[in-house]
């Protein structure tokens, strides 16, 4: 059966990479070749609707999936192509039903219209229109360039589903109740867990949670989550956000707790880790330590009231600076032992704007880099990576981080101010 997918019209190159993933997820053979970055529309061939709405009930950059009824590059040519197969409409013919058109850059006026729905009169459904309820929509999808009133393609179709897009507009940080600087934006959070391949009854760690945007985005299906981070401040209310999306059984535990020192026992495995590393920018990049070690010399012992005072529950550790580039190796020989096999890292990398396909990727022998999304913004670009964990015995290449070293650096001398 043919199918016609409307992608968001935003973040353009997470949207074939989401799909693919989910596709993998449900067992579905999904042939992307007709997949243009610059269209909202991309047709394909699945066995049936209950494949189609599984590959897309949990898309957040997929706007529906629509069954194609006809298509051409006019009026005249849809509807001659739909005179044709009249016969799929006897599963139709006592259904309510609503006619309406969705238009791509163009708009097609009112009485327009209604004159194209009125010369479907021809198929003689019988059921009665339904214009807030309807069983079946029927949908007009017309693509138009820019600035031009007559669609270059057009395509008859019927709602299959609609997509998770609505989840969006629930997470919203602005909706949210404990949000702070480093709060991750919600839709793309969201994204991740998809590129993750996050399922119900996961368990998924993110070790830099700040607020936990990534945690509450893989509580949302279902998974159970931990979180750390080196600062205790944004893990206090941590609760609350888990609480308003009526997710708090999934929430495992937040811990303070450096990350190069983590204090996990070694047979904890999980399904997935997904997390946005610190840069420097809004945060200190640091783990625990002595910047000027010399100067603890002789204090190991200071006791406060009677007790350790590295040992009381209010001690605050020291901190000092480190590299980011360290902060990810690290996070990838973590992934490589912590992770289940076939299961996921997913996380962010800042980087200047450079040609994806010239950059040596970071890799791992124990993790096979599946892809990288990029975020564009002005002078320099958010990349999310993902790997998965190979088979015991499966061995792949190594490349060292090496791309962002000096990024902090040049993000408040070259880009500050720029999105």
């Amino acid at each position: 059966m043919k199918f016609l997918l409307l992608l968001a019209q935003h973040d353009t190159d997470f949207r074939a990479k989401e799909l693919i993933a989910i596709a993998e997820m449900e067992k579905i053979e999904l042939n992307l070749e007709n997949y243009k970055e610059d269209s909202p529309f991309v047709e394909v061939d699945l066995p049936s609707e209950d494949e189609a709405r599984r590959l897309v009930q949990r898309s957040f950059l997929t706007r529906g999936i629509y069954r194609i009824l006809a298509q051409g590059s006019s009026m005249d040519e849809v509807h001659e192509s739909n005179k044709k197969n009249l016969a799929v409409y006897d599963e139709f013919m006592n259904k309510s039903f609503k006619v309406e058109f969705n238009c791509y850059q163009g708009t097609r006026s009112k009485e327009s219209q209604l004159t194209e729905i009125n010369n479907l009169g021809y198929t003689n459904l019988n059921g009665r229109i339904s214009l807030k309820n309807p069983e079946v929509r029927f949908v007009f999808l017309e693509d138009y360039d820019q600035y031009n009133p007559t669609p270059k393609y057009i395509w008859l179709a019927t709602l299959v589903s609609s997509t998770a897009r609505s989840v969006i507009d629930i997470y919203d940080l602005k909706k949210r109740k404990h949000v702070g600087t480093t709060s991750f934006e919600a839709e793309l959070a969201l994204v991740t867990t998809n590129m993750a391949q996050i399922r119900k009854g996961d368990i998924v760690y993110d070790p830099f949670s700040g607020t936990g945007s990534f945690p509450i985005a893989a509580a949302y299906h279902g998974a159970y989550v931990f979180a750390s981070d080196i600062d205790r401040r944004p893990l206090r209310n941590y609760g609350l956000n888990f609480a308003q999306y009526n997710t708090s059984k999934n929430f495992l535990d937040s811990l303070e707790m450096d990350f190069t020192h983590d204090a996990f026992q070694s047979r904890l495995k999980f399904d997935a880790i997904i997390c946005d590393p610190p840069y420097g920018i809004r945060e200190r990049l640091v783990v625990c330590g002595a910047a000027k070690p010399e100067r603890f010399i002789g204090k190991e012992h200071i006791l406060v009231d009677n007790e350790l005072s590295h040992r009381r529950r209010d001690y605050i550790a020291t901190k000092k600076p480190v590299e980011l580039s360290t902060i990810l190796q690290n996070l990838l020989d973590f992934a490589a032992t912590r992770l289940n096999v076939g299961r996921r890292l997913a996380f962010w990398l800042p980087v200047e704007d450079r040609d994806v396909e010239t950059t040596k990727i970071p890799l791992h022998t124990d993790l096979e880099f599946k892809y990288v999304s990029v975020q564009k913004f002005s002078k320099w670009e958010r990349w999310l990576l993902t790997y998965e964990k190979r088979p015991h015995g499966d061995k792949g290449p190594e490349i060292p981080i090496s791309l962002t070293d000096d990024f902090r650096e040049k993000y408040y001398t070259r880009y500050r101010g720029q999105k």
